[in-house]
């Protein structure tokens, strides 16, 4: 776990058992006075809300982390921390000697073998002029067989004669048409050849693509992990990049993530502004435990952007699980059982509570607010 998820881990735990509960109007003067003195009290009327605690970061809508696709020694970083990048605007560039060799030499095999199919072809230009040679030399042979057929007829010649005349022609016309049919085969494994070159200069190009790190989408350069000269592995982090709205990532309690629900308003209160709280709303709920964070992960939109935000700021967050306007409302240290409260001649009485927060519960029957009420024993 790193140090940012051990302190706000700490945090959290530190806070399980202290959801904050806003009481407005005279409630925090009726909270001093209730929690700091056993004289008799009388419930108060105000607003009441529900709510529970979070800690947590901003977060981007669009972050993605820049891995290394191959290693080699960083040689140049285009951005740093904070700077504005555009999609495919480059980023970073690693040594890449090895594969720039090989990327050479795909390309010099391919040019060999872009000539190999040409017309200028070494290869073809000896098979043609064999094939010239034959063709020529059938010529000679078919005026010869032709010759003797008429020959052989006025027995101007004799049947052995005519039949090696007629071998003759026969066999130059087997090998015209074997060296043909090598042409063709050698004309088809030249452009196999091609193609596999073709393929090679494109696989290495892909490759040496891996050492040239550009930038995936348009936002900002949130951290930057690694510095020119050092030495990166490949899927190593270089850099994390964000974009989009930014939003908050809360922390929140094994015992009170049954309490949240999509769309809860809450106020959330920055570390870099910590005298202003900002309205948002609940928009993901994580459906599984983070156990390096030891909490559930929820998300929570802003309804209206700050300005001046900054991705990874810590924050402090009340999710609103419930609120009521004009309650009446006493300390929860004055109920006993849950429903009793003791009257100041002593005698017990019981009462209709309502909204129940960590603090304080609503009276919706039972006790008026000119009655005043002790602690039990």
């Amino acid at each position: 776990m790193n140090p940012k998820s051990r302190m706000q881990t700490k945090y959290i735990n530190t806070m399980r058992k202290k959801n904050l509960l806003f009481v407005l109007g005279t409630a925090w003067i009726f909270c001093l006075g209730a929690c700091s003195s056993p004289e008799p009290i009388r419930a108060q009327r105000g607003e009441l809300i529900d709510a529970v605690y979070a800690s947590g970061y901003l977060i981007t809508d669009d972050e993605y982390v820049v891995t290394a696709r191959a290693e080699g020694y960083l040689l140049k970083a285009e951005v740093d921390e904070g700077d504005s990048v555009e999609a495919a605007s480059p980023l970073f560039f690693l040594s890449n000697e090895v594969q720039a060799a090989q990327l050479n030499n795909a390309e010099l095999n391919y040019r060999d073998a872009r000539l190999d199919v040409s017309p200028n072809s070494p290869q073809l230009e000896q098979i043609e002029a064999q094939i010239a040679q034959v063709e020529a030399q059938l010529a000679l042979d078919r005026k010869n067989y032709e010759r003797y057929q008429r020959l052989v007829k006025t027995q101007a010649v004799s049947q052995a004669e005519f039949e090696k005349t007629e071998f003759q022609y026969k066999n130059t016309q087997l090998q015209l048409d074997i060296l043909k049919e090598s042409r063709a085969d050698l004309q088809k494994s030249l452009k196999l050849r091609l193609a596999q070159e073709a393929n090679q200069v494109r696989i290495q190009n892909e490759n040496n693509q891996d050492y040239f790190l550009a930038s995936s989408i348009s936002g900002r350069v949130l951290e930057v992990y690694k510095q020119e000269g050092e030495f990166v592995k490949k899927g190593e982090a270089i850099a994390k990049i964000g974009g989009g709205a930014i939003r908050a990532k809360l922390y929140i309690a094994e015992e009170d993530i049954k309490r949240i629900k999509m769309n809860q308003n809450c106020l959330i209160s920055l570390n870099t502004d910590p005298d202003s709280t900002y309205p948002a709303q609940i928009s993901k709920i994580y459906p599984s435990f983070d156990t390096d964070e030891q909490s559930y992960l929820v998300e929570a939109s802003f309804a209206k952007m700050p300005e001046g935000l900054y991705a990874n700021s810590q924050l402090q967050a009340n999710v609103v699980i419930a609120k009521k306007q004009n309650v009446l409302y006493i300390p929860n240290l004055y109920l006993e059982n849950g429903n009793l409260v003791k009257m100041e001649d002593g005698s017990k009485r019981e009462l209709k509570i309502g909204l129940v927060t960590e603090a304080w519960s609503e009276v919706l029957e039972g006790l008026s607010e000119d009655e005043e009420i002790v602690l039990p024993n």
